[in-house]
This record gives C-alpha cells, structure tokens and sequence, in this order.
C-alpha cells in the first residue's frame, strides 16, 4: 500500500520528471528546424475530470486571455484569470480557496472564480452581447437550451437568461462567437439538434428574437463562418463529423438573410476543421476519415466531373415549421415575375410560404401567411386573364377548398372557398374545356363513397358537377396530371394505398371517364402506387412520353397504344433485386446528347444512373451522391436557361439544376501521418516558434501524443513534422481505462508575453506549455 504522501510525491516527481524532459526534448529536437520550437515545461491548474468546452476569453478586461470551461460535477463555471505572480500572491493574502496545500500541482498563472448553474452543460463561450464593454457568458445546457449570463458589473454576475425551444447537442464546440453581419458587434451561432440559432447582438441586455435555420445533419456538431464566394459577406461552413453520408453544408449570405443549404460530398474524420483564406481561395485543413492523415482542401464553385466527382447539389430548403409537420408544396410562378417559385403548406403552423428567386443559390423565402390550418393537398393554376397562377389549397381538417392568389405586398390572401359536396381529400387543376381557364378536380368522400367535383369558372362564380366512379376501401393520397395516353389532353391518375390506381382519361368533350378496360393490368402493375415512385420520360426513344414506375429492384416503362390499350415498353433492372427505388426520371446528366435513365435511392440518398445501349435497353451504370430526402414527388422546371429537378419532400424540398457548375472541395495537399499507429482527433493552428509562421498542432487522444508539423515549400507534401512529445504518463488505477486525452486543445497567450502558448484540457488539469522566446 501506498500512503497519501507517498502518492503525492510520487505524482509530484513523475510531473517534474516529465516537465524537465519536454523542455530538454522540445529543444534538442526544434533545433533542426530555421527557427527552433521551444516550449516549457507545462504550468498546471487543477480541475475536475468533468470539465470541459475550454475556451481563452478576457473576462475582465483587462487585455489578457483568461480561461473559461465548466464542471458538471459541481454544476459550475469554472473561471480561470491570468494574474501575475504579485497579483496571486496579493490575493492569497485574503482568501482560502481549498482545504489543503498543493503548491506544485498547481502553479498556472490563473486566480479560480466559479458560477453556479443548475443544469448540465454542453459548451460553453463568451463575448460581449450587451455593449456595455463586459465579457458574457453564453452556455447550452441540458434543460436551459440555451442562456446567457451577462455581467453587469467587474466579476458581477446576472441570472441566466434561457430560451428552451430547441435542443442542444453534446459537443463542446457548439457555440460560436464572431461577427456575421459586419456591424462591429459580435453575434453569436449556436448548433442545436437540426437547428441553427443565430442571435445578432441588439446592444440590450435580453434574449434577441433568433434567427433558425434547420440544417439537414442531426450529427451536425460546428459552425465556421468564411466568405467563400469573395462578395464580402460572411458564409456559413456547418460540419457534420457524425453524419453518416453528408459532412459539409454550406450557406451564403446575402442581403436578406442566407440562402438554400447546400451539401458537399466531403467526409471528415473530426470536426476539428480549420477554414483560411489563402491567395484569395478558401482553403479548408481537414482530418481525413479514418483519422490516419490530413489533406488541405480547397472549396470552390467548379465545373462539375461526373466520371471524378460523382455528385449533384440540390439546394435543399427548410421551412420554419414544427417537427410534426408533413409539408405539402407546389412550384409555380405565384408572383407573375416569369420566375420559378415554390408554394409550401404547414398543415399544423396552419402557414404558407412562399420560395421566390430559386434559380439562384442565394434565394431566400419570403414570410409566411396565415392559412387554413390541416392543409394535405396543393395544386397551381393560371386562371383566364391573369399575370400569375394561383394556388389551389385543400383542407381534410377543416373540410374546405380555397383559391388563393399573392398579393403584391408578398402574402398569399386568405383563400376564397368553394363550395364542395363532401369532405375534400386531394385537389388538382386541368383544363378540360380547353379555354385557358381550367378547372378545379377535387376528390372528395361523401359517406363510404370517393366521387371526383369539377369545378368550372364562368362569369366570375363557380359552378361543379359531381363525377361517381366504382368504390374505393381506402382514402386516395395523389391526384397525378398528366398526358398519359399522347392524345394532348391530360388525364387523371389516383393513387390508392393497398388498391391498384384509377386511371381517368379526358374526352375530347371536356370530360373525364374512368379507364375500365385495363383493370386487370392495373390490378398487377399499378397496385399499391404512391405519388413518389411515378415518373414520366421517352423510355423506348419513339418520341412519346412513357408512363415510369418504380419497384424493388426495378423501373418499368409503361405506354398506351392508339386504341388506349396499355403495355409494358421496357424495364431497367437496379443493383440489387431488393433495393428500394424512387422518383424515376430520364434527363441528359453527361450533356452528350443521350438521355439517361435515373432514381433515387432512399437508404443510401444515391441517385442511380442507367446508360442506353439499345432502344428500351437500360443497365446500371453509376451512382451518384445527392443526400437524403423524405420524397413524396417529383417535377421537372426551367432553371436559369437549363432544366432542375424538383423535389417535395415531408420535411424540406429541394431544388437540383442539371448545370456544370457547382460547390466542390479539391485536394491540394496531403500529409500522410508518420507517426506509426497515431489516430487524430483534435487539430489546431498557431505560430509556436514567433516566425510569422503558423504550425499545425494535431493530438492523437488515444495515446495522448502532440504532433507539431511545420510547412515545407512543397505543393503536395507541404507539411514536416517538426516533434512530437507526449502529454501525460499512464495514470495509476486508470490503466484499463478506455482514454481520450487530452480532451481539448486551445492556443493563446495565457502567460502575458506576447507569445501563444499550448494549452490542453487533459484529466483532471489543465497544462499550459509556454512558448519560449528564441533567438536566430
């Protein structure tokens, strides 16, 4: 057995060992280098096991970095200020901090303060949000969401401010402090649970109304701000280290607030990202999955390789709507403007949005209207004599269809109902009488029954006739327009859970007769159809546009001859005869001039791509990476003097142009780890050696080993490892203990000598390597 002192002196002289032998081992090995690395031994400060989200912030000041972190052993933040030796010693003189002596296990220059918060902490970070020239503190916590403590006075601290909307995420970079709109005030970012929280400082000293963007990662755990694309305004770089498929999405800002969120195909294997700008480009120093290495990246908005890159990049679009809530959405022009815009239905906010300007990736929607509330059903329509469609918008819940238009200050009007002779289900817009005013086709129950309503417009009021086909056990979910048959007149088709679909020709009449006479196909084919697996396209290469539906494991093209007889034209087999697929579309990817059969992939968020080698003969080809997506249906739309595929989705909808040009990351450079065996996780930048030079500073937690590289002038290889040291001796009684220390690194002047210093978080310290200033 080993008593108290022995223990104690035993640590003492295993951290003056180490200490003594860093400062002799930096030095013997930085001498290789022009300019030697010279770190000290590290100075320490105690602190509990549960500390984390270490930030360098000036609490006082006074114009020297303190720290900052907090315990949720003792519910506490923990504040560390750099003081001198006099000023430590002044203060000792009238207070007691702890029960027992440790002289030489603490010897950081910091004086400990602390503030009780009752909850348990995320991350942590400080800035000034009221103006009046005092660091706050803004925190995530488990049950606040997120607060801020502003300091009304030196060392005085308020109530926490909170707001608990929203659920924050476990990661200790999840808030950001810096200036996003260029106002001189610094803002804050927090990352929340498929949120973004911006709040832009007003000067006061309360909770801003925030700014939230949904982001599509769940394991989105950091924010970088940079301006990517030079126009002077600050982006938004969301890194998503948890994410399965998508790692990067991207965000610019523009004039009223930020754009679509965009996703780039790059894996990271830490969310230690750090984002510059070199020679005006913005380059990106990244771990690699796997943590073995790292590559340096360079983001930019490229020509598009699809043999080398292998991905599209929708422009995904979250409306500010409840989690609960299944959106219904429909392109059109609403406004009149000639431009494609997207109307979207919250069906519990009991709101429509309206998207304008899509064809720009800096579009942002407009506020949204106040509507009928249970919305399931939209559809468009350009009445006789108008500049602009309306929107046609059905209610199950409140058993009303309405006609809306958008008024010239935005807003959708409250919608002007019909009077429909049942409960309406799904609503749809064709133009029967050929007159440039179409109808409104409302599926409705009336009792145990489904009849289609058509209402028709005529001298300014509407009129309806009822259409009664054969029973129907089970509510329709889609009303599909379309020329199915090629005869220029577009027909109906109804989709029906568990019950093959109904298919509904338009007579040359105006009017609308169910197909009966191919019931029997219908019932094998077109059983169990759903609006998200129907798509249309020139399958055999006749010049005719086919029916497309997806199954598992296949597409199968289906077309109507001259007498309305249906057939099955041809059939594109998938990857695996299991495999679920979506959205089938043919569109020319490769712009050679042949189309190319495609569909979506929903476990895997691929698009699969199927190359032509005879008439009505596609195979597998390639996949392509766009992201994941809850689809209920597709549409082809004019974008920016090319084509884009529309897509509705439950949660969000996207928009994908079919162009050349898009957000790419280029590897520049690679540094392929030399250290056998390192893992890394956590990664910085700071100049250790004062020669205006950065150096790269990674940490391989498992075996708790720094790695300082320094940059070479090769383009490929552009990085040596100057040392490496290890931070800590196996602890005794955690030898079976599953590490990942140091859990956190930071690099600032913590020592009051113009020069930045290491700092790690590393069990239940924090060591401090002070730089030592050389001499050539």
């Amino acid at each position: 057995m080993v008593n108290s002192a022995e223990f104690l002196r035993q640590v003492m002289a295993g951290w003056y060992a180490q200490a003594f032998f860093l400062l002799c081992y930096f030095t013997s090995l930085a001498c290789a280098s022009s300019t030697p690395i010279v770190l000290d031994g590290p100075l320490m400060m105690e602190v509990s096991s549960k500390g984390h989200s270490l930030m360098p912030v000036d609490l006082d000041s006074d114009n020297r970095k303190d720290l900052m972190l907090f315990d949720n052993g003792s519910s506490r933040i923990l504040l560390y200020y750099q003081r001198s030796k006099d000023e430590l010693r002044k203060a000792a003189q009238i207070r007691v901090d702890r029960t027992r002596w440790e002289p030489i296990l603490e010897n950081a220059p910091f004086l400990k303060e602390s503030i009780k918060v009752p909850d348990f902490l995320y991350a942590v970070n400080g800035c000034d949000f009221d103006g009046d020239g005092l660091t706050d503190i803004i925190y995530t916590g488990k049950t606040s969401g997120i607060g801020i403590i502003f300091q009304t006075a030196l060392g005085k601290w308020s109530k926490p401010l909170t707001y608990d909307k929203y659920l924050p995420i476990s990661s200790p970079t999840a808030i950001t402090c810096e200036d996003l709109n260029g106002d001189g005030k610094v803002d804050i970012l927090a990352m929340m649970q498929g949120h973004l929280l911006l709040l832009y400082n007003s000067g006061k000293r309360l909770i801003p109304k925030m700014v939230v963007l949904a982001v599509s990662a769940n394991g989105a755990d950091r924010v970088l701000l940079h301006d990517i694309n030079q126009d002077g305004k600050k982006d938004l770089l969301i890194i998503a280290s948890r994410e399965k498929n998508r790692h990067l999405y991207l965000r610019l800002q523009t004039t009223g607030g930020f754009g679509p969120e965009m996703s780039v195909d790059q894996k990271f294997g830490s969310s230690a990202v750090l984002v510059e700008a070199v020679d005006g480009n913005c380059v990106m120093t990244a771990i690699e999955e796997g943590n073995t290495h790292l590559s340096e990246y360079q983001l930019k908005f490229d020509t598009l390789d699809l043999s080398l890159d292998r991905q599209f990049q929708p422009m995904i679009y979250h409306p500010s709507v409840e989690r609960k809530s299944k959106l219904t959405s429909v392109s059109g022009d609403f406004s009149g403007r000639g431009l494609f815009e997207v109307a979207v239905a919250d069906p519990i906010g009991s709101q429509l949005f309206l998207y304008s300007d899509l064809s720009e990736r800096l579009s942002t929607n407009i506020q949204g209207t106040a509507t009928l509330g249970g919305i399931q059903s939209l559809a468009k329509m350009r009445l006789k004599g108008a500049d602009r469609d309306s929107l046609v918008v059905c209610s199950l819940e409140e058993k009303m269809v309405g006609v809306t238009t958008l008024g010239d200050d935005g807003r959708f009007a409250f919608p002007s109902f019909l009077s429909v002779s049942g409960e309406p289900i799904l609503v749809q817009s064709l133009d029967l009488k050929k007159d440039n005013d179409p109808e409104i086709i409302v599926a409705l129950r009336d009792g145990r029954r489904l009849n289609l309503e058509v209402f028709s417009k005529a001298g300014g009021t509407w009129s309806s006739k009822i259409l009664r086909f054969g029973s129907i056990q089970r509510t329709p979910t889609a009303l599909i327009a379309g020329d199915f048959n090629c005869d220029g007149l577009d027909d109906l088709l109804m989709t029906i859970p568990r019950e093959s679909a109904r298919v509904f020709f338009q007579q040359k009449d105006g009017g609308l007769l169910e197909d009966e006479a191919n019931k029997v196909i219908y019932g094998s084919q077109f059983d169990d159809l759903t609006e998200n697996i129907i798509g249309f396209g020139d399958f055999d290469g006749k010049g005719k546009r086919e029916l497309l539906i997806c199954r598992n494991g296949y597409i199968r093209a289906f077309a109507y001859n001259e007498k309305n007889e249906l057939s099955i034209v041809g059939q594109a087999n998938s990857r695996h005869p299991t495999e679920e697929l979506v959205a089938p579309f043919l569109v020319d990817l490769d712009k050679d001039g042949t189309k190319e059969l495609t569909a979506y992939v929903p476990k895997t968020g691929e698009l699969l791509v199927f190359k032509v080698t005879s008439a009505a003969n596609y195979i597998y080809s390639f996949s392509i990476k766009i992201g994941s997506i809850d689809l209920k249906s597709i549409q082809f739309t004019p974008f920016s003097n090319n084509q884009a595929l529309f897509l509705s989705g439950e949660r969000q909808f996207w928009v994908m142009p079919f162009t050349d040009r898009q957000w790419l990351t280029r590897e520049q450079s690679r540094y392929d780890n030399q250290l056998k065996g390192a893992r890394y996780g956590l990664m910085g930048k700071a100049d250790l050696n004062n020669d205006k030079k950065p150096e790269l500073i990674v940490i391989d937690q498992n075996s708790g080993v720094v790695n300082i590289l320094s940059r070479n002038s090769s383009a490929e290889q552009p990085w040596d490892g100057t040392l490496h040291f290890p931070v800590f001796e196996k602890k005794a009684g955690r030898q079976k203990a599953v590490l990942s220390e140091p859990r956190e690194m930071v690099v600032a002047d913590v020592t009051n000598d113009g020069l930045v210093d290491l700092i790690l978080l590393c069990h239940n310290r924090i060591l401090v390597y002070p730089q030592e200033r050389t001499v050539k």
